[in-house]
């Protein structure tokens, strides 16, 4: 085959189909290397067999697979990867066939998309497959909108729900980029789903309607937002039951909806502290309130503040209103002086015109008397405590200051000699001074 040689022009070349090569037979030069073609050529084994050459390689498949003896076939092994990817489809398939998840074919056909996104991400190194494999079928669930908690598949894997739920936290930036993709879970979609197997019987379409518009109403006083939707659920439930005749208690909602008692009346608790928990059944299904409630993070807060607050006896507001009015009398004309009127005034400085300093200096007896009873009252239990610990010996002691050491002054008549004496009585001041140079130096200085 002739082809153009880049150093010695048109001549003539050998191809080598095995390495791929092009070479030119009179200088030498590699015209092309590691040439892939399309075209399939054919071995014959030592027992006469057609073998075709080279490997056939999937997308996502890490590395081809290995010839074994018997005729040259290609050997069923798998790589790490490929056993992976069944595995996990075929756990996702399982849990999705589990009695308390049930979810179609369509949604697990996402999930393993997902996991396989996982898995070439190199997501599952480190991690349980189940809570990898979980994770994705819950992610399709939010994504879909379904009426299946995260407690659901940790309950089908008998795994911890907060290990799973970390699991769930570190795929979701991989599969969905933000957290704001996913959207938020309602409580309204499990009501239906709880209701079911609450046992209402004929009434369970009217149970479930009372109990979505107490979720609605929860969510408009802001009682929604920052909790998880079971005990919202759970609270919705509980007072639709009663209001449409069932006896349901607490015990038989927290088995159905999975929370703790504490839960469940806390959210009964704060919507009873709505306008809305004030109304009766009749008006509760007719009238909707417009405005919205405080969150209840918001009127807690208020309630600490004013329980710490203790309010005073107005029998002590009266008491003290009554010394003040009798004590007035007894100031002197300067405190009721305006301040235009002390202007007019002349004194020896600027502070004889003062209102402040006229009162401090004009004040009676039964005035600094009544000051110093009041400051008592006030500061009963501080003085209370400062008496107990001086009785049990707590009181800090303050250390005494070390008096400093007096110098004796520097008898000298002159600088020279007032430098000769600094120099013996510190002899080290630097170890970069000539000491010797200085002395003939200080020799030299005349005394005038």
């Amino acid at each position: 085959m002739i082809k153009n040689c880049a150093l010695c022009g048109p001549s003539e070349t050998e191809v080598n189909d095995s390495m791929g090569h092009v070479v030119c037979l009179n200088c030498g030069n590699v015209l092309e290397e590691n040439t892939i073609v399309s075209e399939m050529t054919f071995t014959e084994s030592g027992k006469g067999a057609t073998v075709a050459d080279g490997f056939q390689l999937q997308q996502g498949q890490a590395r081809a697979k290995s010839r074994v003896g018997g005729q040259g076939r290609l050997s069923q092994s798998q790589d790490s990867r490929t056993n992976t990817l069944n595995n996990g489809n075929r756990k996702i398939q399982e849990l999705a066939n589990a009695p308390q998840i049930r979810i179609p074919e369509r949604l697990v056909a996402q999930a393993q998309r997902l996991f396989k996104l996982a898995v070439e991400s190199n997501f599952t190194k480190g991690r349980k497959a189940t809570s990898v494999t979980a994770s994705c079928l819950y992610i399709v669930c939010r994504m879909n909108k379904t009426a299946h908690m995260l407690i659901d598949f940790s309950d089908a894997l008998n795994e911890n729900v907060y290990e799973l739920g970390s699991t769930f936290l570190a795929l979701l930036p991989l599969v969905v980029g933000n957290d704001e993709n996913i959207p938020i879970v309602e409580p309204a979609l499990f009501i239906s789903r709880f209701a079911a197997r609450l046992d209402f019987g004929n009434k369970t379409q009217d149970v479930i309607r009372d109990a979505v518009r107490v979720v609605q109403r929860m969510e408009r006083d802001w009682m929604a937002t920052g909790r998880r939707p079971s005990g919202i659920c759970a609270a919705g439930l509980f007072v639709a039951a009663r209001m449409n005749g069932f006896k349901r208690s607490l015990k038989e909602i927290m088995l159905v909806v999975k929370i703790c008692e504490g839960t469940l009346r806390m959210r009964l608790k704060e919507l009873q502290e709505t306008p809305s928990g004030q109304l009766t059944v009749g008006k509760f299904q007719e009238i909707w309130l417009e405005t919205a409630h405080d969150p209840p993070s918001f009127t807690h807060n208020k309630k600490r503040k004013h329980e710490h607050q203790e309010p005073v006896p107005q029998e002590e507001v009266d008491e003290v209103r009554n010394i003040l009015t009798t004590q007035a009398s007894t100031f002197p004309a300067s405190y009721h002086q305006t301040h235009e009127e002390q202007e007019l005034d002349a004194g020896l400085s600027d502070l004889d015109d003062d209102r402040e300093i006229k009162v401090i200096l004009s004040v009676s007896e039964n005035e600094r008397a009544f000051k110093e009873q009041v400051w008592i009252q006030t500061n009963s239990e501080w003085i209370a405590k400062q008496e107990e610990k001086i009785l049990r010996g707590d009181v800090p002691q303050k250390k005494e200051k070390k008096p400093r050491k007096q110098q004796d002054p520097l008898n000298a008549q002159t600088a020279s000699e007032a430098a000769r004496v600094l120099l013996q009585s510190k002899p080290a001041l630097s170890k970069k001074i000539n000491y010797q140079a200085l002395d003939t130096l200080l020799e030299s200085t005349p005394t005038n």
